[in-house]
């Protein structure tokens, strides 16, 4: 069983970790580590690359040492009794991203050619004009963005290309959430990697 955890960002705000492992047998796999709970939900997956992935998430969220157990809305969104947490996985690689007093979002996405094809379900037209809709670089980190904003605000039937619009991803990156009549401007960070970025905005107080 191999794999890697290290930090990604550590302020007073937030806390960014990732972990990166190799794929391996199942039966290599300490399994003592998830409660029974998650035991039960480890072995209804029916594929070994979903275990792992799921395995692999629990071992980087345990090494935050939070006092609160994980949970999930019907959304999907991971909650806190305490603290709020994001979670976000590509390709072998998971990020989760804990802050104890800020709504949290963070996403992590791999450079894709495949991005192309399906742009015009998640652009706005707005886009089209202000960003290089062209360049791989700047489209993932538009599709990274609108779902670093999607998991922290989890409102259901939000959409990507009508209520998300990215004004600028460089300088003084901004975005606009367009909601029940209203707009406002978000701040967000993105980190640059060699093969994938990583996108989070933690300071939402508002969202609830």
């Amino acid at each position: 069983m191999t794999y890697k955890l290290d930090i990604i960002l550590s302020t007073e705000e937030i806390l960014i970790k990732r972990l990166d492992y190799s794929f391996c047998e199942i039966e290599q796999l300490n399994l003592d580590v998830l409660a029974e709970e998650e035991l039960k939900k480890f072995k209804g997956f029916l594929s070994d690359k979903r275990r792992l992935e799921y395995y692999f998430t629990r071992v980087l969220v345990r090494s935050f040492n939070l006092p609160h157990k994980l949970n999930y809305l019907e959304t999907g969104k991971p909650t806190l009794e305490k603290g709020h947490i994001s979670i976000s996985h590509s390709q072998q690689t998971i990020i989760v991203a804990y802050s104890e007093s800020h709504h949290v979002g963070v996403d992590i996405e791999y450079y894709k050619d495949k991005i192309h094809r399906i742009k015009h379900k998640f652009l706005a037209q707005d886009e089209y004009h202000l960003l290089n809709t062209d360049d791989l670089k700047e489209l993932t980190t538009i599709w990274s963005i609108k779902e670093a904003v999607y998991k922290l605000m989890n409102v259901p039937g939000l959409l990507f290309n009508e209520n998300i619009i990215v004004k600028s991803t460089e300088n003084q990156p901004e975005l606009e959430v367009a909601l029940n009549g209203s707009s406002t401007a978000y701040p967000f960070e993105i980190i640059f990697f060699d093969k994938y970025l990583i996108t989070y905005l933690f300071h939402l107080e508002q969202i609830k």
